[in-house]
């Protein structure tokens, strides 16, 4: 019966240690997946940051380019009207007047009056419309910035749960090998125990 009992219990004990090495391998194909996927989560994060780092170059650029155009933009609006003015007032001293028939009283208008205001107006426009394109330029590249930087931390956040996931498993993994070596000794003394079983039968049934 020692034998029979002895023969049982080494059979539990060697299912348990397949058990365990299902669970080991299981384990370990989990933590491959993860360790690829935080390398896949790692080079989007290097791709991003390498985006934004040349977006934010195009940006400066585009500051730069802009605040030039615009300087030289008021300078030569500058020339231009002050030269309008002397081509209007200082070289033409008598300006040529007109009656206008439409009003109850005549009233009278100068053509250099009337076309300085509407050379200030066409002027405005003007730089009101690049303005509008300045600030349309920036605000379209600072989104551009802006979501990436959103991706970016989104990336970085992904990247910080899998370190713990993966210093969580590099746990259990140390834990399970340190079962695995504890289960290969207990396997080979109770292989031992069963060698040594067998010749102790032998040996009786050889008296007998």
């Amino acid at each position: 019966m020692n034998v029979l009992d002895t023969n049982q219990k080494l059979k539990n004990e060697l299912s348990s240690l397949h058990k365990d090495y299902t669970n080991i391998i299981d384990d370990r194909d989990r933590l491959q997946k993860l360790l690829h996927n935080n390398q896949e989560c790692m080079m989007e994060y290097e791709q991003a940051l390498k985006i934004i780092v040349t977006l934010e170059k195009e940006l400066n650029i585009a500051n730069t380019f802009i605040s030039k155009f615009e300087e030289d933009s008021q300078n030569t609006t500058s020339q231009q009207t002050q030269s309008l003015y002397d081509k209007l007032i200082n070289n033409n001293r008598q300006p040529l007047t007109i009656y206008e028939e439409t009003t109850p009283n005549n009233v009278l208008a100068t053509c250099s009056s009337n076309k300085i205001k509407k050379y200030v107006k066409i002027n405005k426009c003007i730089r009101k419309t690049k303005k509008i394109i300045s600030q349309n330029k920036q605000s379209s590249l600072q989104s551009i910035i802006s979501k990436l930087q959103k991706s970016i931390k989104s990336l970085n956040d992904k990247y910080i749960s899998s370190q713990i996931l993966i210093n969580e498993y590099s746990h259990n993994m140390d834990e399970i090998i340190k079962l695995s070596s504890y289960n290969a000794e207990r396997f080979e003394s109770l292989t031992n125990n069963q060698i040594l079983c067998n010749c102790n039968k032998s040996r009786n049934s050889i008296k007998v």
